[in-house]
């Protein structure tokens, strides 16, 4: 087995402004990665790679399992990411990040056992498999399996170029044309920085029922943040667009549309008026009010909150908790979305996940060992940082489905309320599910129009309480344009997506000046 450690891979920091590559920055690496690009369901990277074989499985399995682990697995990754940053019109950095790795983890009942390593060779990856091994005493449990078996999944992420594939000076060019449209049409910038950021990421599962599982997962995301200068007073806001997607998707069209938008927001900012603190409807907008929905709503939906009854919503199951025109899925299948994968980190096979269907609680987000607990089939939601991390319950696209109502209608509904359109800071208490959340953009609803635009507002409310309290539903569902998003919990980050209609909650607690 040829032995590479991350010392053989390097790592480039580039700074300034005379950056000069030539072809794909990600030959400089040193790793065979194009031949798997032609065929995202290779099967044999690893293999061809580091000499993974089945013997090698059985080993580090079995010595996971050696004291008592009634399931093992072993979790292979290696991730590229490239990052290039346009700052006051010159390139600040230009990098490569690498993630080499695995991680062996060994279950029994509730208990987990984790070990991991960056180096892939047999002694480390026995080392760590004894390591996994520490969390039983008992008797080994005897493996020998013959074949391990590929699932067979669906590929949910459809690209024509790869952008970790693109020439670094095409990547700059993008940037370029993205600071130029935001200086060009806004005359008060004082500052901008713009991302450009994008990462393959290969993992290989092979566990003790003889399954094993590969993936590939692209990631792209071009982002800017501005600051304008208007009188002394300075916003700023920051906005991005991507998700699973290639190179294609970042058309001239696109990158105006993104310049345009932020600045939108940012001449909001400046008109933005108090709001006098109370208890007020509020309208969420669609697409990136999403994070409402998850932070506030979704996490409360995890399985493992639930299975050791510290959520808001355990024991609630089959019950219902909010309007009847209210279907909430989680979901791995909508493409090129942040959230969309083709197996989870535990090698399952992911579906969709109805946690709430028309009104009545149906589900959890299930990983292998709070589906045991459960006594249910796993949904696929089992999700890791990286090598170095267990997978827990996770969410990966989660949404409202559309309703009857109008954007128009719904507004027309509401004497005086607040409309949300772009949430920042947001913190929700799973254990009883209170949250706060800031509203950075938004506008005051009067006698059933938009009247004026209104920012950092803070509400405050609970989780259920608001869930029980949505009374309409719009017809237009949105996602959040992606790209940078990430969800934290745990100590884990993951990319994840969200969406929702437009929806109205009948009350919530605004925050603001007093009356």
């Amino acid at each position: 087995m040829r032995e590479i450690t991350r010392r053989e891979f390097l790592k480039i920091g580039l700074t300034g402004t005379s950056i000069i590559l030539s072809g794909p920055l990600l030959n400089s690496c040193g790793i065979l990665t194009r031949d798997p690009l032609e065929d995202p369901m290779n099967n044999d990277y690893f293999v061809r790679n580091w000499g993974l074989d089945q013997n090698l499985f059985n080993a580090v399995l079995q010595t996971a399992m050696s004291r008592g682990a009634t399931y093992a697995d072993i979790f292979f990754q290696h991730k590229i990411e490239t990052n290039v940053i346009l700052k006051d019109q010159k390139v600040d950095k230009a990098y490569v990040d690498l993630i080499l790795g695995a991680g062996i983890r060994a279950q029994k009942g509730d208990a987990t056992g984790f070990g991991f390593t960056e180096d892939i060779t047999k002694e480390s990856l026995l080392g760590a498999a004894k390591t996994a091994a520490l969390l039983a005493d008992g008797k080994s449990n005897s493996i020998n399996i013959q074949k391990f078996i590929n699932q067979k999944k669906s590929y949910h992420t459809k690209i024509k170029t790869f952008l970790t594939e693109v020439d670094i000076s095409e990547k700059i060019k993008l940037l370029k044309m993205l600071d130029d449209q935001l200086r060009l049409t806004d005359k008060t910038i004082e500052k901008v920085v713009c991302i450009l950021k994008d990462e393959i990421n290969r993992t290989l599962i092979v566990n003790s029922l003889g399954e094993i599982q590969n993936d590939l997962l692209p990631r792209s995301g071009i982002g800017c943040n501005v600051v304008c200068n208007r009188k002394d007073t300075r916003e700023m806001m920051f906005n991005s667009i991507g998700g699973r997607i290639g190179a294609e998707y970042f058309t001239k069209t696109r990158i105006n549309v993104l310049a345009q938008r932020t600045l939108s927001y940012i001449d909001q900012m400046y008109q933005a008026k108090d709001v006098k603190a109370g208890e007020l409807p509020l309208v969420i907008a669609s697409g990136g009010g999403g994070i409402f929905l998850h932070e506030a709503i979704g996490h409360g939906m995890e399985a493992d909150f639930n299975r050791k009854g510290v959520s808001l919503f355990s024991g609630k199951l089959g019950k219902k908790i909010t309007n009847s025109d209210v279907t909430i899925i989680d979901s791995p299948l909508p493409e090129n979305k942040d959230g969309t994968i083709n197996v989870d980190d535990e090698g399952t096979i992911p579906r969709e996940t109805v946690l709430v269907k028309d009104g009545v609680l149906q589900g959890y987000m299930q990983d292998r060992m709070s589906a045991r607990h459960f006594k249910v089939a796993p949904t696929g939601n089992g999700r890791r940082e990286s090598y170095e991390n267990i997978a827990i319950p996770r969410m990966r696209n989660t949404y409202m489905l559309p309703g009857k109502e109008t954007k128009e209608s719904i507004i027309k509904s509401i004497k005086k309320g607040v409309y949300a359109e772009r949430f920042t800071n947001g913190q929700v208490n799973i254990s009883n599910g209170d949250y706060t959340f800031y509203i950075k953009c938004g506008q005051m609803i009067e006698d059933g129009k938009l009247s004026y635009p209104i920012k950092d507002v803070n509400i405050i409310g609970n989780g259920f309480d608001s869930l029980s309290k949505i009374s309409m539903v719009g017809n237009d569902l949105e996602f959040e344009n992606g790209g940078f998003g990430y969800c934290g919990k745990a100590g884990q980050s993951v990319p994840v997506g969200y969406g929702v209609p437009h929806i109205k909650i009948s009350s919530v607690t605004v925050g603001g000046k007093k009356s």
